[in-house]
């Protein structure tokens, strides 16, 4: 322990200003041993130290504290601002199918699921379905509008038509909600269906059971050379053939007669038996509508699909080229026409809104409408909230026009006003880019004509 009385003489020598080795020297010469000068000068700057010290530990836990305190805020804040569901990751289409095959003329049931989409996500999901063969052709579509809320699990049954080909497919399902676009796609076999085989010679007089016959409403009859003809060449014999032209009508419900293309003329007397534009004298094969002219070899007139995926037209192929003709009623182009019900074709006909939602689609057009050339994420926001279908689709055409920006007419659902609203922008902006996106041939062509 430091000897006071020389503690108390060093710090009066250093208030007069004296080194600390001027003092240290001047008392090793009076005769103070090292060690007790130093335990005098440590007790003088011993507590000065130690304030020191301890001011800066101080200064250390209180900045520690302070960033602990200001991370554990912020990250409160990101989850009270942004919801989990919302920074999980992109949006995501899953589609899946318990069935991996199905005969012609049955159904498929689809599961669609969007994931990772937003809780407070408003609007609705477009979903088409294409059939495409190994050639990735498009032989059967289907389309159908969703509301977003119903994307966590949605069921939809895909019709499989009798007339297609047994082998297998690709069932390509596309997703667009607002300006983003998802695929998937699952692989489906179509299973043909088992005919009846008769192995029936010439030579042998030999019949089918008399009661078969009579279910078909033919009376038994011994075998005679016209007995072993084939209507439809399909290798089975009319005799035991359930549909002897292959019309998809059976002999029983049929008028019994030979009438490939089903046109109430007899194959005997029908020039064009199948119908095709080829005359028969000229026909590869007179009873396939896709082979034409060529009596040496076969001569491919119709491509492998003829749809245009337009709901709107009837679609054919005559003498090798696609035919595509408007029906009067048509499901699925999201106008309720006279003739169609809500219980007939629900997509077009819907629930008239009621004030409130006319109100309610007034007022988001007119704020989409404000908001269209200065914020065009707030505007598309405004017509997505729109119901019904024909209402979100005028809003957009609107604020395309207000803003004079084309790329709002992508929003449309239905193909008739997008691509009406591209029209406009060619007529009277002279604009050529946007023919690209028209999908009518007819008024693509008249467009690229125009510009």
């Amino acid at each position: 322990m430091a000897y006071q009385p020389l503690v108390d003489y060093i710090q009066q020598l250093l208030q007069r200003g004296y080194s600390q080795e001027a003092i240290k020297t001047h008392l090793l010469n009076s005769g103070y041993a090292p060690g007790m000068i130093d335990d005098a000068v440590q007790a003088i700057y011993a507590p000065r130290m130690t304030v020191t010290t301890a001011k800066s530990h101080v200064l250390l836990y209180t900045t520690l504290i302070l960033g602990a305190v200001l991370l554990i805020t912020f990250i409160i804040l990101i989850f009270y601002f942004l919801k989990p569901s919302e920074i999980i990751g992109e949006i995501q289409l899953v589609l899946t199918s318990a069935q991996k095959g199905v005969e012609p003329g049955g159904n498929i049931e689809l599961t669609t699921q969007l994931r990772n989409v937003p809780e407070r996500a408003k609007g609705t999901v477009v979903l088409q379905y294409l059939l495409q063969n190994k050639q990735e052709a498009v032989v059967a579509s289907e389309q159908e509008s969703v509301p977003i809320e119903r994307m966590g699990a949605h069921t939809f049954t895909f019709s499989i038509k009798k007339n297609i080909p047994a082998e297998d497919y690709v069932l390509q399902t596309t997703a667009k909600y607002g300006q983003q676009i998802f695929t998937e796609s699952v692989s489906l076999t179509i299973k043909a269906i088992e005919k009846p085989k008769s192995e029936i010679s010439s030579n042998v007089s030999v019949t089918p059971p008399d009661d078969e016959l009579l279910k078909l409403g033919k009376p038994p009859q011994p075998v005679t050379p016209e007995s072993t003809e084939d209507c439809d060449q399909d290798t089975i014999l009319d005799i035991a053939d359930l549909d002897d032209d292959n019309d998809d009508v059976l002999d029983s419900d049929d008028t019994g007669v030979c009438d490939t293309d089903n046109d109430g003329i007899p194959n005997t007397e029908d020039f064009d038996d199948d119908n095709d534009g080829v005359p028969d004298a000229q026909d590869a094969k007179p009873l396939d509508s896709t082979v034409g002219a060529g009596l040496g070899q076969q001569q491919i007139l119709c491509p492998n699909n003829c749809n245009d995926l337009d709901v709107c037209t009837q679609d054919s192929c005559i003498g090798g080229v696609c035919q595509h003709t408007s029906s009067e009623l048509c499901c699925g182009d999201f106008i309720c026409e006279a003739g169609e019900t809500a219980e007939t074709c629900s997509m077009d006909c819907v629930d008239v809104p009621n004030l409130g939602q006319a109100e309610r689609a007034q007022q988001l057009t007119q704020e989409a409408l404000a908001a269209a050339s200065t914020n065009p994420e707030n505007a598309i926001a405004s017509c997505d909230a729109i119901l019904p279908q024909i209402e979100r689709d005028d809003c957009f055409r609107q604020i395309a026009v207000v803003a004079l920006n084309p790329q709002f007419c992508s929003s449309i659902i239905n193909d008739r006003k997008r691509d009406n609203c591209y029209m406009y922008f060619a007529i009277n902006r002279n604009d050529a880019n946007v023919c690209q996106y028209i999908t009518d041939r007819f008024i693509k062509s008249s467009c690229e004509s125009l510009t």
